[in-house]
């Protein structure tokens, strides 16, 4: 279905009054909106930005996207937001500023729960579940225009800017940073793309001709390509690219975008125009749901089991206590009063940060079970897993590290990392893709449909699942590839599939991934996207760290 350019309603008379009062500047505000004056910022503007989506996620019950993450289950992740899109419709917007397809990779970003995580390849499908979920068609039309962000680069740490320079290569850039929004894009087609306000190689990404045809040239995206407020600004008073207001507009129309986030002139809200966005790749999901049992669920598949020597979970009469951490610094958990004797961990909130006093807690505690901003639901959920009513599925959508020192950890590594000079184990506290079950499971060593294709060919691989435990439960599992000999250096491991399933006692089932010529790519050195004959490594597990391996030769067309 061809999707038309769509156009976005306008934004009230006195929201540009509040944003010339806000800026000081008459010539900002009749160029564009900025700062509380956006046109998202009012509460009958036809545009939700980041922070009013998140409102209203928090007023529905449901966990953050990270947290979300943490569940693996694209399934769950599309009601999420099909039930997010529908409840910002009803409120009458047109628009909204989602997901956020940035890479974390340093948990110290000042927003760190709006990501899904550390890996390029579960941010783009979680994030294309997201994009299907909120522009679910409703009445023959989709319900919200997704945008979606910040493309593209690393994200800074405190203050937890995008706003700065990016310490970022091109071939970095293309295969981890800009990889999720390809992604997202080829397969959930979001009605636009937020470019981010930081700088890359001197360049501005509002101002970046080399972004927007990476966007419009390279993977043909058909949707907007937009500034924002901030950034605009940015060219003027951080960048210094720009004299005015209205150079900078023009920097960024040079550049190829294609209208403003929140103005009301942005081609972006095709929901304006009764048209409606393709579904194709929808699991077909409901946002008739209720919240209520979806923020439940939501929270239950999000609970991550970090440790247990078998005290979880928790009998009638266990006098084990239970130690609460909820938003937890590096100075609160230095002076957590530990209890003597067994006691388990519980995690909550934000993300803690790295330090000795939070590797010290958990090397003391016989369990800990870990559920980061599970929304309304989430206190109910982690009662529910410790007293063994549900047994937790959750795996990290990120490296936890042991000390700051460390930072930024992520797994898929280059060769040459990790090696360290510090009298210390370079190895993360806990692992991406980690978590444990009340229940045991056996996983089978990969197996190949054909041990060898050409270049352009898919592979199939299978692995077999069995719960050898006496509980049900949920397990991820979870497929990574390596290049065994490449023009250029790469990853020591990458994810290249996943999936998760619940199997009762006993019970067994064999799970089928296609990993595709295009999951093969690499940047040569001449930069141009190819896959090279040779040996690659496929990987399986339930986790990053623990892996079993076969070899897929892949030969010249």
């Amino acid at each position: 279905m061809k999707r038309p350019r769509p156009v976005l309603g306008g934004a009230a008379a006195a929201t540009r009054a509040a944003a010339r009062a806000a800026t000081g500047a008459a010539a900002w505000a009749t160029t564009w909106a900025i700062g509380a004056g956006c046109a998202y910022a009012a509460a009958d503007a036809p545009w939700a930005d980041e922070a009013a989506a998140a409102q209203v996620q928090a007023r529905i019950g449901l966990p953050r996207p990270l947290a979300l993450a943490a569940s693996w289950d694209r399934e769950l992740i599309e009601q999420a937001y099909a039930s997010l899109g529908a409840q910002l419709a009803a409120l009458h917007k047109q628009a909204v500023l989602a997901p956020a397809l940035d890479v974390l990779r340093d948990v110290r970003r000042g927003d760190a729960s709006a990501s899904f995580g550390e890996d390029p390849y579960l941010t783009g499908e979680l994030g294309a579940a997201a994009v299907l979920g909120l522009q679910a068609p409703r009445a023959g039309r989709a319900q919200i225009a997704a945008v979606v962000g910040h493309f593209a680069g690393p994200q800074l740490p405190p203050p937890g800017s995008d706003l700065g320079p990016m310490p970022v290569s091109p071939r970095e850039l293309r295969e981890v940073f800009a990889a999720p929004f390809e992604a997202v894009l080829s397969r959930a087609h979001p009605a636009g793309v937020l470019l981010s306000d930081n700088e890359i190689d001197g360049l501005p990404s509002q101002a970046n001709p080399a972004l927007v045809q990476m966007l419009k040239q390279d993977w043909h995206y058909a949707g907007a390509v937009l500034a924002s407020p901030r950034g605009l600004r940015g060219l003027v008073d951080v960048y210094h690219l720009a004299a005015t207001p209205t150079q900078a507009l023009a920097l960024a129309q040079q550049a190829g975008a294609d209208g403003v986030a929140g103005e009301a002139k942005a081609p972006v809200a095709e929901a304006a125009t009764g048209t409606a966005f393709s579904a194709a790749g929808s699991t077909g999901v409901s946002a008739a749901v209720s919240t209520a049992v979806l923020a439940q669920r939501a929270a239950r598949e999000s609970i991550v089991l970090l440790k247990n020597d078998g005290t979880l979970p928790l009998t009638a009469n266990a006098k084990t206590a239970v130690l609460r951490v909820a938003d937890a610094t590096a100075a609160t958990l230095a002076h957590v009063d530990v209890p003597t004797g067994t006691f388990v961990l519980v995690l909550s909130g934000r993300i803690p940060p790295p330090s000795p006093a939070l590797t010290d807690l958990v090397s003391r505690a016989s369990a800990v079970l870990a559920g980061f901003e599970l929304g309304t639901q989430g206190r109910a959920a982690l009662d529910d897993a410790l007293a063994g009513r549900i047994n937790p599925g959750g795996k990290l959508p990120l490296s936890l590290a042991r000390n700051a020192g460390q930072l930024p950890m992520f797994y898929s590594v280059k060769p040459s990392a990790g090696r360290g000079y510090l009298f210390d184990t370079t190895q993360p506290l806990f692992p991406f893709g980690w978590g444990l079950s009340y229940t045991h499971f056996e996983l089978g060593a990969p197996q190949l449909a054909a041990a060898t294709v050409r270049v352009g060919e898919p592979a199939q691989v299978s692995v077999e699942v069995r719960n050898s435990g006496a509980r049900t439960g949920a397990q991820v599992v979870q497929l990574y590839l390596r290049h065994r000999a490449s023009s250029t250096t790469q990853p020591v491991k990458q994810l290249v599939g996943f999936a998760r399933v619940t199997l009762a006692p006993g019970e067994h089932q064999t799970l089928r991934f296609d990993v595709a010529p295009a999951q093969r790519l690499l940047c040569n050195e001449a930069m141009h996207r190819v896959e090279e004959p040779g040996d690659y490594e496929l990987m399986s597990g339930a986790n990053s760290a623990e892996l079993q391996s076969t070899t897929l030769k892949v030969l010249s067309p």
